[in-house]
């Protein structure tokens, strides 16, 4: 029988094997290959260099695509990252800025970098501010498996070894660990509907307290301002 300090300190053993995973992936990973990062980065460096949201056409085409989504990721990524962006070099090389483009658009995907040696450690400027945008949908992703364990652990009580499955299900999806280790508000996402759910099934349960209530709409609307 697996007990409440051993399962919390298996479940730091999954978090520990998750952030190492996932920053190896980030660190592998070239800037721009998971689905929208560049737009993630791009909108997140907007708000970082104005200290605002973009607020008419010209600027949401500087903030990229996603600039008009809800923005609750990028502000938090901004927020968290903004500090080590700078105009220096090096500088990201889009290909769509090269005079080379209209040559090229036809036959390849041209909503990408060129990843050149600039992107490799130690990371400065703007390659810095991208990888720490990483890092921060890693933190928010292990948030995410921690919700995973205290809501096994709500619904089947003292059940500590299907929570730290629970856990180590999650943590250990490839995919899971991919998305992790990207710019992108899935991870944002994801945390809030574990907490969603986990609110939810407190209020099944009976605990009809107003702060639950409170909680909940707040996690509602925080879900909407996020994607």
């Amino acid at each position: 029988m697996m007990t409440r300090g051993q399962a919390y300190g298996r479940l730091g053993l999954v978090l520990l094997i998750f952030a190492l995973l996932s920053l190896a992936n980030s660190v592998w990973l070239p800037l721009h290959k998971a689905p929208d990062e560049i737009a993630h980065f791009q909108y997140s460096r907007f708000i970082a260099d104005h200290g605002r949201l973009p607020v008419n056409y010209e600027e949401r085409s500087q903030a990229g695509f996603l600039s008009d989504w809800p923005p609750l990721y990028h502000l938090l990524a901004a927020l968290a990252t903004g500090w080590s962006n700078s105009p220096d070099p090096p500088e990201l090389k889009f290909v769509w800025q090269s005079p080379r483009f209209d040559m090229v658009r036809e036959l390849l995907d041209t909503k990408r970098l060129a990843n050149t040696e600039d992107e490799l450690w130690p990371y400065r400027g703007t390659v810095r501010m991208w990888h720490l945008g990483r890092v921060v949908s890693i933190v928010l992703s292990m948030g995410t498996i921690v919700l995973a364990f205290l809501t096994t652990l709500e619904v089947l009580s003292t059940k500590y070894h299907l929570a730290v499955f629970s856990a180590a299900f999650i943590a250990f999806v490839p995919t899971f660990v991919f998305i992790s280790s990207a710019m992108s508000y899935e991870s944002l996402v994801g945390l809030l509907m574990g907490l969603y759910m986990l609110i939810v099934i407190k209020l099944i349960k009976g605990d009809d307290r107003l702060r639950a209530y409170l909680w909940l709409g707040g996690v509602m609307g925080l879900a909407v301002t996020a994607k």
